[in-house]
C-alpha cells in the first residue's frame, strides 16, 4: 500500500485519473509546457487524455509513481512523478513534471511537497539519491529545487520544437538520518579530532602536538567570521566536516574583491562515505564564501578528495607554489 504523507499544509497522495484534468488546466503557455514536461509531449493545449495516456503504459510497467498533493479539502495544489531512470538500479530515482497551482506559487508549497516526495522515496522506495532535471530559464523553479536541497553535477543542451534549451541536473543524496549544522564552540573539540584524523589519513607526519595552535586558531576566528564550518550530524556524532577560512590579497582581474575563500577540514567518517555527505558539505561551505564576498576559492586536495572537487566545479592551478619558511 501507498503511504499517505502530510505537513500542516498539504497531503500527498497517489495520483487519480480526475487529477489530470485539473493539471493540465495549469499549464497557461506551450513556454509553459515545455518547462514542464521538455519534449514529453510536444503538444499544445494539453489535455486530460494526453497525460493520461503518457501515464498509463508506465504505470502498468512499474516503478512509475505519479502523486499529487492536495490540502485540507482535497483541492488539488501539486503534482509530480517519480520513476527509475536506470532499470537495473534501485538505489536511484529521478523525479519530474514538477509543478503548483499556479495561483499559490511563491509561497512555499513546492518546497514542501517535494520534500513530502523525497521521504516517500527514501521511506518507501529505498532510494539514497534522487534527481531532475531544470531548464536554465526557469529560475524560479531551480531556486525552489536548491532550496530543498538539490545540487547542480551536470548540464546538457535539450533540442525541442520550441528551441534548444540548457537543461541543468540536480540532485540530492538521501543520506537516512543525516543533519547538517554549523559548527559551534560545544563540537569544537570532535572537530579538532577528525582534523587531525584527517591529516593523519593523508600521511602528514606528526611531530608536534597540533591540538592547541588547533583550539587557538578555531577559537579566534570563528569569534571574528573568518572561520565557517558545516558539520554532518547522525544523532549526536558528527559524521563529516568541512571549513572555510576568508582571507583578503591585493585585488586582481580574476578577483577583484581581493576576498578568497581557503577550503580545508573536508572529511567524512570513513562508515558514512559514498553518500554525498561531503558533496552536501562543500556546496554549503562555498555558498558562505559566496555570501561572504569572495571572488574564488581555493583548496589543497588531496589524492581521495580530488574527484569530489573536479566534479563540483574546481580546476587545477599549474602555477600554485609554495615556499615553507
Amino acid at each position: 500500500m501507498i503511504m499517505i504523507l502530510e505537513t500542516e499544509r498539504l497531503i500527498l497522495r497517489p495520483w487519480k485519473d480526475s487529477d489530470a484534468e485539473v493539471i493540465c488546466k495549469w499549464i497557461r503557455s506551450e513556454e509553459e509546457l515545455y518547462k514542464w514536461s521538455a519534449d514529453r509531449f510536444n503538444k499544445y493545449p494539453l489535455t486530460a487524455e494526453d497525460i493520461e495516456a503518457n501515464y498509463a503504459p508506465q504505470l502498468a510497467a512499474g516503478r512509475f509513481y505519479p502523486m499529487t498533493a492536495v490540502d485540507d479539502k482535497d483541492n488539488i495544489i501539486g503534482h509530480f512523478i517519480i520513476r527509475y531512470p536506470k532499470p537495473e538500479d534501485l538505489t536511484s530515482v529521478r523525479f519530474g513534471f514538477v509543478i503548483v497551482n499556479p495561483e499559490i506559487r511563491g509561497k512555499g508549497y513546492g518546497r514542501e511537497m517535494l520534500k513530502l516526495g523525497l521521504q516517500y522515496a527514501e521511506d518507501e522506495l529505498k532510494a539514497s539519491r534522487a534527481d531532475l532535471g531544470v531548464f536554465e530559464n526557469n529560475d524560479s523553479a531551480r531556486r525552489c529545487y536548491e532550496a530543498v536541497g538539490f545540487r547542480k553535477y551536470n548540464e546538457q543542451e535539450c533540442k525541442m520544437p520550441i528551441g534548444t534549451w540548457n537543461c541543468i541536473d540536480l540532485e540530492i543524496f538521501l543520506s537516512s538520518g543525516i543533519e547538517y549544522k554549523r559548527l559551534t564552540e560545544k563540537e569544537l573539540d570532535t572537530f579538532i579530532q577528525m582534523r587531525i584524523r584527517q591529516l593523519r589519513e593523508e600521511g602528514a607526519t606528526e611531530d608536534i602536538d597540533l591540538v592547541p595552535a588547533l583550539q587557538d586558531y578555531y577559537t579566534r576566528h570563528m569569534a571574528d567570521g573568518t572561520f565557517v564550518s558545516w558539520l554532518a550530524m547522525d544523532g549526536d556524532k558528527i559524521v563529516g566536516t568541512s571549513g572555510m577560512s576568508f582571507v583578503e590579497k591585493p585585488p586582481y582581474f580574476g578577483c577583484p574583491s581581493g576576498k578568497m575563500g581557503l577550503l580545508s577540514s573536508m572529511f567524512t567518517d570513513p562508515d558514512y562515505r559514498r553518500k554525498g555527505i561531503a558533496k552536501e558539505l562543500l556546496s554549503r561551505v562555498v555558498e558562505e564564501a559566496r555570501a561572504y564576498g569572495c571572488g574564488t576559492v581555493q583548496v589543497t586536495a588531496s589524492d581521495m578528495g580530488v574527484p569530489l572537487y573536479t566534479d563540483f566545479g574546481f580546476v587545477k592551478n599549474r602555477n600554485f607554489m609554495q615556499y615553507k619558511l
